[in-house]
């Protein structure tokens, strides 16, 4: 039991002292300013895409009206918006492919930490476990060392001979 809290005051104190430094990506701001630039990208896109609508909408009701000029633009506009959903869709793709090659290279880069740290606590917990069984040793030496010289003792004092002292009284 006392070489468990010992042991445990020793993690503790590696822990506080060696590992006190909270995993941060360098690339990290990088990554958050691509994202915001991907995003106002998409908001952009997306009301370039409702203007386009609107356009259609009105070239749609032109055309009803049957003015020939407002069918082919008609045409053209959902050719343009059909070019936007396209370039969109593509860029998603691509931003979605470099996020997650970019995140499968920083989980490698937590797992090979977490591996270095776990392989120093079994280092730690070996060599505690090593000192534990070198005191469980010497313990059991010093118990055994003790034990034989009792025994010794004992034989030395019941091989002695008893000696009787007299004492004489002067009156």
């Amino acid at each position: 039991m006392k070489f468990r809290k010992e042991s445990r005051e020793i993690l503790r104190n590696h822990l506080r002292f060696n590992c006190k430094v909270v995993y941060r990506p360098e690339n990290l701001d990088d990554l958050n300013d691509r994202t915001k630039k991907h995003m106002d990208d998409r908001e952009k896109t997306k009301k370039q895409m409702d203007d386009l609508e609107e356009k259609l909408r009105q070239a749609e009701e032109r055309a009803k009206n049957g003015d020939e000029d407002a069918k082919k633009r008609q045409k053209e506009l959902e050719e343009m918006l059909k070019n936007l959903v396209n370039q969109q869709a593509e860029r998603e793709e691509k931003v979605a492919k470099i996020m997650a090659e970019q995140m499968s290279s920083k989980l490698n880069e937590v797992k090979e930490g977490y591996s270095k740290v776990l392989d120093e606590l079994k280092g730690s917990m070996n060599y505690l476990i090593n000192e534990s069984n070198k005191k469980d040793k010497r313990y059991d030496d010093l118990l055994k060392n003790q034990q034989k010289n009792h025994e010794d003792h004992v034989k030395q004092m019941s091989e002695m001979k008893p000696e009787i002292h007299y004492v004489c009284k002067v009156m």
